[in-house]
Parts: C-alpha cells; structure tokens; sequence
C-alpha cells in the first residue's frame, strides 16, 4: 500500500531528475520554442482573420455603389 508520504518523495525525486543530471536541455528547449511558435501562430491568426473578414466585408459592400446609374 503506498502512504501518502510514499507518493511526495516518488515526486519530490522526479522533480529532482528533471533538474539534476538527468535534465535534457536539448528536449525541453525545443518544448519551450514549439510551444512558443504554436501561441505565435494561434497570435498571429487571431488577429490577420479579423482583418480579412473585414476588408472582404467592405469590398463586397462597395460593389453596388460603383455600378449604379442615374
């Protein structure tokens, strides 16, 4: 049976591993800059789709007012 205490040293030393020297920087820097570019591009979409919309929006509003004749 495991005891509570069984469970935060089972924690505390895999924290330990990820810091001591078992810690793989190579691994963790690429987590840390995918992560990065992926909030980048969810960033970067949020604000060019708005954008788009917008323009599409008023060109096709604009397409009446050109061609009328009085």
């Amino acid at each position: 049976m495991v005891t509570v205490f069984d469970m935060l040293i089972n924690i505390l030393s895999n924290i330990e591993n990820q810091i001591g020297p078992a810690y793989d920087p190579l691994f963790y820097d690429f987590m840390v800059y995918a992560f990065g570019f992926i909030i980048l591009v969810i960033i970067a979409i949020a604000v060019i789709v708005p954008i788009v919309i917008l323009r599409r929006k008023k060109k096709s509003s604009n397409k009446g007012e050109d061609t009328q004749f009085y």
